[in-house]
């Protein structure tokens, strides 16, 4: 599957806050997406239910880490998987609008210079 681009979203204990920030992934009008939950450790249901969305749909990876080793040690191990041709990190309790992933991916196409752009997120 060819992605435009690859959301890394680093976990832990965030199952309250997960389904809704998956979906709101699932709902962007944009299709050629990858998102690659890093789960860091989690000891709540975070990882089973980032376990059920891998393997429900293609879209979404799991990288389960052996211990927990902070959010720039999961974003870094998700940079080093990630397939896309542009990189966004999400929060686990973030919100996209559902038109965030094709603004971003128009902007990084309009202009070849772009090296940074803040989507539209809110907290759930």
């Amino acid at each position: 599957m060819s992605s435009k681009i690859s959301i890394l979203m680093a976990v832990y204990n965030a199952a309250p806050y997960l389904r809704e920030s998956i979906e709101s992934i699932r709902r962007q009008t944009l299709k050629e997406w990858e998102l690659i939950a890093i789960d860091d450790a989690s000891t709540d249901d975070s990882r089973a239910i980032l376990s059920n969305y891998a393997e429900a749909d293609p879209h979404i990876r799991l990288i389960s880490l052996p211990y927990n080793g902070g959010q720039g040690k999961a974003r870094n191990e998700g940079l080093r998987q990630a397939q896309g041709d542009n990189i966004c990190f999400v929060d686990s309790d973030d919100c996209l609008a559902p038109d965030a992933l094709q603004k971003i991916v128009d902007r990084f196409e309009a202009v070849s210079y772009t090296h940074l752009t803040l989507p539209t997120t809110s907290r759930v």
